[in-house]
């Protein structure tokens, strides 16, 4: 119920809040609940590590082992949403609902679920294929019989850090032009991934 106030010879509507909530645009609604949900089904429930004081992440997990999952596909869709609402990059982290002066931890949660999604999509277009590369004790990394895996992300990565995207093995550059035509495409996002993602350069790969 609507309630009306006397107030110096003014009437004043108050509203509840769960109405008040409806007035917020539909996008940044759903951008706030996503953003809860990156929280606690990807950088949560996937052991993501931050920085105890800085919008950090010291640690990404390489996803061993949870590719092709229902739960990692089921994760990698709901993302594809929030990308294909917030699909220019230059954009998303100038937006002040991920990003302002203070805090970039929200943008902080995007990076980890966009690191999600590229390796789903990675792992799609190779055929289900792509694993995470095994090194040897030296830090050599083992060319895989599937023909092709990535490097788990190393060192630390700010909100902003440039995303490099490696691919290794004999079929890395197949795999590369396979991703570059799926985000371009359709079934994509009609862009190049560096205009959705900041990927550098796209993805990088060798023998």
């Amino acid at each position: 119920m609507h309630k009306i106030k006397k107030n110096h010879n003014k009437y004043i509507f108050l509203f509840p809040l769960s109405i008040a909530a409806f007035n917020l645009p539909l996008s940044d609604v759903a951008n706030q609940q996503d953003l809860a949900w990156m929280k606690t089904d990807i950088v949560d429930k996937y052991k993501f590590l931050k920085d105890v004081s800085r919008d950090i992440w010291t640690y990404q997990p390489d996803f061993k082992g949870l590719l092709g999952t229902p739960e990692f596909v089921a994760a990698a869709d709901r993302v594809k949403k929030f990308f294909v609402r917030n699909n220019d990059w230059e954009t998303t982290k100038k937006n002040l609902e991920f990003r302002t002066t203070q805090s970039c931890l929200n943008l902080l949660y995007i990076t980890a679920a966009r690191y999600l999604f590229v390796t789903h999509v990675l792992h799609v277009q190779s055929g289900n294929k792509l694993q995470p590369c095994v090194s040897t004790p030296d830090r050599k990394i083992e060319i895989p019989d599937s023909g092709v895996c990535y490097p788990a992300p190393y060192g630390s990565a700010t909100c902003t850090s440039d995303y490099d995207v490696g691919l290794v093995g004999k079929d890395a550059g197949v795999l590369t032009e396979k991703f570059n035509a799926y985000f371009q495409g359709a079934q994509g996002f009609g862009k190049p991934s560096e205009l959705v993602f900041d990927t550098n350069r796209g993805i990088e790969w060798s023998h």
